[in-house]
């Protein structure tokens, strides 16, 4: 795997182009199986962040895209959430991962980890878990705890990230 990383800061559509263009050139765009693209995004306004991911699948269609919103010191901030994204590429050599998405909500830890546990179940050799969690609070230990009953999964690598206001 080989991972690529931009943080665009004080976004606007030409700084993401200039982005998805050097990704596009890149040798490993064209011969990697499968290519994911996990964005952090400062901001949580729905629109924005469509118009960002519509943007990298129209000019990257090889890419699946995962993500998350991040608060960095919101609650301190004077004036507008400003619009700077994290985008991480990474590019596999084989098919290598599957994205679900899960709506969550507060104290869903047991049923969604019995469904987490099902989804890795369907693999016959899971390596790892990322997980990006954002806006609920959420028991994780609870969620893996149900996750490794449901797949008998105990010795997968679990990361990624949280973000919420708490």
């Amino acid at each position: 795997m080989i991972q690529k990383t931009y943080h665009i800061k004080e976004y606007t559509e030409a700084k993401l182009a200039s982005v998805l263009d050097e990704v596009a050139a890149m040798p490993e765009y064209d011969s990697s199986a499968q290519i994911l693209a996990v964005m952090m995004e400062q901001g949580w306004d729905k629109a924005v962040i469509e118009s960002k991911t519509a943007m990298i699948i129209k000019r990257l269609p090889k890419v699946q895209i995962a993500g998350a919103t991040h608060f960095d010191d919101l609650l301190l901030m004077d004036g507008p959430v400003p619009n700077n994204s994290i985008l991480t590429f990474m590019f596999f050599d084989n098919k290598a991962f599957e994205i679900e998405r899960f709506e969550l909500d507060e104290g869903c830890e047991e049923e969604t980890g019995s469904r987490l546990g099902q989804l890795i179940g369907r693999h016959d050799d899971p390596r790892c878990l990322m997980t990006l969690i954002s806006c609920v609070p959420l028991d994780v230990e609870k969620l893996l705890a149900a996750s490794e009953t449901e797949a008998e999964a105990e010795d997968i690598l679990v990361f990624g990230a949280t973000a919420g206001l708490d």
